[in-house]
């Protein structure tokens, strides 16, 4: 687990501050720690895409474009589309 206070370096500190709050919040839930944590922090960044920039949610709003959470499974070579915020992707 990452301590408050955990220095990470290079590159890999912006990564671990990103994905740490996902991981927190699906700490204790039923399933797989690291497949909830994965597939938490993407419903996150689409979110995130979603709502903090003024042009992305201008667009949305139009229709023009469409902002997904999705899990990449290596082993089977699949994308696996996640809901998020109000909208279910299917």
């Amino acid at each position: 687990m990452v301590s408050k206070r955990a220095a990470f370096p290079g590159s890999i500190g912006p990564m671990v501050r990103a994905i740490a709050p996902a991981a927190m919040a699906v700490r204790g839930k039923p399933g797989d720690f690291i497949d909830n944590a994965v597939r938490e922090s993407a419903r996150r960044t689409a979110a995130q895409i979603a709502g903090k920039s003024k042009i992305v949610a201008g667009l949305i709003k139009r229709g023009k474009v469409k902002v997904v959470a999705a899990r990449y499974d290596l082993g089977a070579g699949k994308i696996e589309y996640l809901p998020y915020g109000k909208e279910l992707v299917s």
